[in-house]
C-alpha cells in the first residue's frame, strides 16, 4: 500500500514541530492531519479515523500519557497504532506508555528515515492483528517465531535471549558472524538481533553478505548496539537494517519493534 493511502495524525503542542514534520510526510506521500492539544486531537478523532497517530507527550491540559489513556479506552479507536514522539527520555516514561498501548516510542530530534521505518512496521502489526494473526508466533501459527541474537559478549546475548524466551520467542544466539551463518543455514529464522562491534566480521559486513544473499535478504534484521550517532543508524538503514535499537535497551519496547519487524516482513512476503 502506497504512502498516499495512509492518513497521519500528528499530535503537538509546538506549531513548529507540529508544521515542520506535517510537511515532511505530506512530503513523503502521506495524509497528514494535525492537532494543537490532546483534546483536538480526540475531537478529531471522533470524525474522522486515522491509519496512526503521532504523539507528543509535553502538553497542557491534556498531556500525551492522558490522552493516549483515552485512546485505548475507547473501543471505536483502540487499535489505532500511536507512537509517541516526545523530547522525554526517562525509563518510566517508556515503561509508562507501553503499559498504556503505545506501539512505540521515538526520542527527539527525529531521524526522519527512521520514523518512516517506524511507522510501516506499526501499520504491518496492526495489519496482521486485524487478520488476528501474532508476530510472535511462527507463520503456521503453531509454534514461538524465533529470534537469533548475535553477540559477541556472552553475558549479553545469554541475558537478551532470556528476555526474549520470557516474552515468548524461540531463541538461538551467536557469539561471531561465523557461527551466525551456521545457524542461518541450518534453522529457520524469523529475526536477528545484531551486535556491530563484533571481532574478525562485524555486524555491517554480516548485514551486507546477508542483504545481498538472494535466499535470506528477506530475513527482518535488528541492529541493538552501544552505537548511537546518527552516521552508525543511517550506515545499518541504509544497507537494509529494518531498525536500529540503542543499548542499554527497554524490555518491552524491544519485543514490540521486533513483532513490527516481523509483521512488516509478513505483510510484504506472505
Amino acid at each position: 500500500m502506497h504512502n498516499a493511502e495512509r492518513s497521519v495524525l500528528v499530535v503537538d503542542d509546538g506549531e513548529t514541530n507540529r508544521d515542520l514534520l506535517a510537511r515532511r510526510l505530506q512530503k513523503a506521500g502521506y495524509q497528514v492531519v494535525t492537532a494543537a492539544s490532546g483534546a483536538e486531537a480526540l475531537k478529531l478523532l471522533a470524525l474522522e479515523r486515522y491509519d496512526v497517530i503521532l504523539l507528543d507527550i509535553l502538553m497542557p491540559d491534556l498531556n500525551g500519557y492522558q490522552t493516549l489513556e483515552k485512546i485505548k479506552a475507547n473501543p471505536l479507536i483502540r487499535d489505532i497504532p500511536v507512537i509517541m514522539v516526545t523530547a522525554v527520555t526517562d525509563i518510566d516514561s517508556v515503561t509508562s506508555c507501553i503499559t498504556l498501548g503505545a506501539e512505540d516510542y521515538i526520542v527527539k530530534p527525529l531521524d526522519f528515515g527512521m520514523l518512516q521505518s517506524r511507522i510501516w512496521h506499526c501499520l504491518a502489526k496492526a495489519s496482521l492483528r486485524s487478520q488476528n494473526r501474532d508476530p510472535a508466533k511462527s507463520r503456521d501459527g503453531d509454534a514461538p517465531s524465533t529470534v537469533l541474537v548475535v553477540d559477541d559478549i556472552e553475558l549479553n546475548r545469554y541475558t537478551i535471549a532470556a528476555r526474549l524466551r520470557r516474552a515468548g520467542y524461540n531463541t538461538e544466539i551467536a557469539g561471531g558472524a561465523k557461527e551466525a551463518w551456521s545457524i542461518v543455514h541450518s534453522k529457520s529464522v524469523d529475526l536477528i538481533l545484531l551486535d556491530l562491534r563484533m571481532p574478525e566480521i562485524d555486524g555491517y559486513m554480516f548485514l551486507d553478505e546477508l542483504k545481498n544473499d538472494v535466499h535470506y535478504k528477506d530475513v527482518p534484521v535488528i541492529i541493538l548496539s552501544a552505537e548511537g550517532d546518527s552516521e552508525a543508524i543511517e550506515r545499518a538503514l541504509n544497507q537494509g537494517a529494518s531498525d536500529y535499537i540503542v543499548k542499554p535497551f527497554h524490555a518491552q519496547l524491544l519485543k514490540s519493534r521486533i513483532d513490527a519487524c516481523i509483521a512488516n516482513a509478513r505483510v510484504l512476503k506472505p
